[in-house]
Protein backbone atom coordinates (compact mmCIF):
# COMPACT_ATOMS: atom_id res chain seq x y z
CA UNK A 1 0.00 0.00 0.00
CA UNK A 2 1.30 3.33 -1.16
CA UNK A 3 1.35 5.85 2.03
CA UNK A 4 2.26 9.92 2.94
CA UNK A 5 3.22 10.17 6.68
CA UNK A 6 2.63 13.91 7.72
CA UNK A 7 4.45 15.49 10.00
CA UNK A 8 1.93 16.14 12.95
CA UNK A 9 3.63 19.07 14.15
CA UNK A 10 3.46 21.63 10.29
CA UNK A 11 0.70 19.33 8.82
CA UNK A 12 3.50 18.74 5.98
CA UNK A 13 4.05 15.47 4.52
CA UNK A 14 7.42 14.01 5.30
CA UNK A 15 7.83 11.79 1.99
CA UNK A 16 6.01 9.74 -0.42
CA UNK A 17 7.02 6.14 -0.67
CA UNK A 18 8.22 5.53 -4.31
CA UNK A 19 7.88 8.35 -6.11
CA UNK A 20 7.31 9.97 -8.30
CA UNK A 21 5.71 6.65 -10.09
CA UNK A 22 4.14 5.84 -7.12
CA UNK A 23 1.90 8.50 -5.21
CA UNK A 24 -0.01 7.62 -2.37
CA UNK A 25 -3.57 6.40 -2.13
CA UNK A 26 -4.00 6.77 1.49
CA UNK A 27 -2.89 9.93 3.78
CA UNK A 28 -2.12 9.51 7.57
CA UNK A 29 -1.57 11.89 9.57
CA UNK A 30 -0.72 11.96 13.41
CA UNK A 31 -3.61 13.82 15.08
CA UNK A 32 -6.98 15.15 13.19
CA UNK A 33 -6.61 18.62 14.46
CA UNK A 34 -3.72 18.79 11.90
CA UNK A 35 -5.73 17.87 8.25
CA UNK A 36 -7.49 21.24 8.82
CA UNK A 37 -4.30 22.71 8.55
CA UNK A 38 -3.90 24.91 5.10
CA UNK A 39 -0.51 23.61 3.88
CA UNK A 40 -1.43 19.88 3.90
CA UNK A 41 -5.22 20.17 2.53
CA UNK A 42 -3.38 22.35 -0.13
CA UNK A 43 -1.10 19.16 -0.48
CA UNK A 44 -3.95 16.52 -0.39
CA UNK A 45 -5.88 18.76 -3.16
CA UNK A 46 -2.64 18.82 -5.17
CA UNK A 47 -2.11 15.06 -5.38
CA UNK A 48 -6.21 14.60 -5.96
CA UNK A 49 -6.10 17.53 -8.79
CA UNK A 50 -3.05 16.86 -10.29
CA UNK A 51 -2.50 13.20 -10.13
CA UNK A 52 -5.93 12.09 -10.28
CA UNK A 53 -6.09 10.45 -7.45
CA UNK A 54 -8.95 9.43 -4.41
CA UNK A 55 -7.01 10.29 -1.23
CA UNK A 56 -8.28 8.81 2.07
CA UNK A 57 -6.89 10.41 5.28
CA UNK A 58 -6.89 8.04 7.77
CA UNK A 59 -5.83 9.49 11.91
CA UNK A 60 -3.26 7.34 13.03
CA UNK A 61 -3.70 6.84 16.62
CA UNK A 62 -1.58 7.89 19.64
CA UNK A 63 -0.03 4.70 22.36
CA UNK A 64 0.26 5.33 25.58
CA UNK A 65 3.77 5.55 26.74
CA UNK A 66 5.33 2.36 28.09
CA UNK A 67 5.39 3.72 32.17
CA UNK A 68 1.23 4.78 31.51
CA UNK A 69 0.26 1.37 29.64
CA UNK A 70 2.08 -1.13 32.49
CA UNK A 71 0.80 0.91 35.75
CA UNK A 72 -3.15 1.39 33.82
CA UNK A 73 -2.32 -2.66 33.26
CA UNK A 74 -1.90 -3.21 36.73
CA UNK A 75 -4.54 -1.12 38.10
CA UNK A 76 -6.61 -3.49 35.74
CA UNK A 77 -5.46 -6.47 37.18
CA UNK A 78 -7.16 -7.72 40.20
CA UNK A 79 -4.62 -10.09 41.53
CA UNK A 80 -1.29 -8.25 40.33
CA UNK A 81 1.20 -9.85 42.14
CA UNK A 82 4.81 -7.91 41.90
CA UNK A 83 6.82 -10.69 43.17
CA UNK A 84 5.08 -13.54 41.07
CA UNK A 85 6.80 -14.23 37.65
CA UNK A 86 3.06 -15.09 36.47
CA UNK A 87 1.93 -11.74 37.10
CA UNK A 88 4.87 -10.43 35.59
CA UNK A 89 4.52 -12.46 32.58
CA UNK A 90 0.71 -11.55 32.03
CA UNK A 91 2.45 -7.68 31.68
CA UNK A 92 4.76 -8.49 29.45
CA UNK A 93 2.69 -10.24 27.04
CA UNK A 94 0.15 -7.44 27.08
CA UNK A 95 2.92 -4.98 26.01
CA UNK A 96 3.90 -7.47 23.48
CA UNK A 97 0.45 -7.29 21.92
CA UNK A 98 -0.63 -3.60 22.53
CA UNK A 99 2.89 -2.41 20.51
CA UNK A 100 2.34 -5.09 18.28
CA UNK A 101 5.77 -6.42 18.78
CA UNK A 102 7.47 -9.04 17.23
CA UNK A 103 8.38 -10.84 19.83
CA UNK A 104 6.41 -14.15 21.01
CA UNK A 105 5.68 -15.87 23.87
CA UNK A 106 5.22 -19.26 23.30
CA UNK A 107 3.95 -22.19 25.76
CA UNK A 108 6.13 -25.08 25.47
CA UNK A 109 5.30 -28.03 27.16
CA UNK A 110 5.26 -26.48 31.23
CA UNK A 111 7.67 -24.00 30.31
CA UNK A 112 7.28 -20.68 28.65
CA UNK A 113 9.69 -19.08 26.17
CA UNK A 114 9.81 -15.58 24.92
CA UNK A 115 11.50 -15.39 21.64
CA UNK A 116 13.04 -11.93 21.30
CA UNK A 117 12.96 -10.41 18.10
CA UNK A 118 15.61 -7.50 18.55
CA UNK A 119 17.13 -5.82 21.35
CA UNK A 120 15.10 -2.52 21.05
CA UNK A 121 12.06 -4.74 22.23
CA UNK A 122 14.08 -6.65 24.79
CA UNK A 123 14.99 -3.21 25.93
CA UNK A 124 11.21 -2.25 25.84
CA UNK A 125 9.79 -5.02 27.87
CA UNK A 126 12.83 -5.29 30.27
CA UNK A 127 11.90 -2.21 31.20
CA UNK A 128 7.75 -2.63 31.63
CA UNK A 129 9.48 -5.56 33.92
CA UNK A 130 10.92 -2.64 35.68
CA UNK A 131 8.05 -0.96 36.02
CA UNK A 132 5.89 -3.53 37.08
CA UNK A 133 8.07 -4.30 40.06
CA UNK A 134 8.91 -0.63 41.27
CA UNK A 135 11.68 1.34 39.74
CA UNK A 136 13.38 -0.19 42.60
CA UNK A 137 14.48 -3.46 41.93
CA UNK A 138 16.54 -4.28 38.68
CA UNK A 139 15.25 -6.89 36.77
CA UNK A 140 15.35 -8.50 33.58
CA UNK A 141 13.81 -10.77 31.25
CA UNK A 142 15.85 -13.37 32.27
CA UNK A 143 14.89 -13.68 35.88
CA UNK A 144 10.96 -13.63 34.68
CA UNK A 145 11.13 -15.88 32.36
CA UNK A 146 13.55 -18.15 34.54
CA UNK A 147 16.17 -17.79 31.69
CA UNK A 148 13.87 -19.69 28.95
CA UNK A 149 14.54 -16.44 26.54
CA UNK A 150 15.52 -17.07 23.14
CA UNK A 151 17.05 -14.26 21.01
CA UNK A 152 16.44 -14.21 17.23
CA UNK A 153 18.61 -11.20 16.68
Amino acid sequence: MRRVIADAGRGLPLGVIGLPEAYPSQIYILRKQFFRKEPFQKFVFLLQSRYNFSIEVKVMKGKKSIQQFVYDTIAATESFDPNNPNSLKEIIKAVIHYYELKTDSVLEGKTETLYLASIAEENILTRAAQLAVGDKEDITIEEVYNSQVVRKH
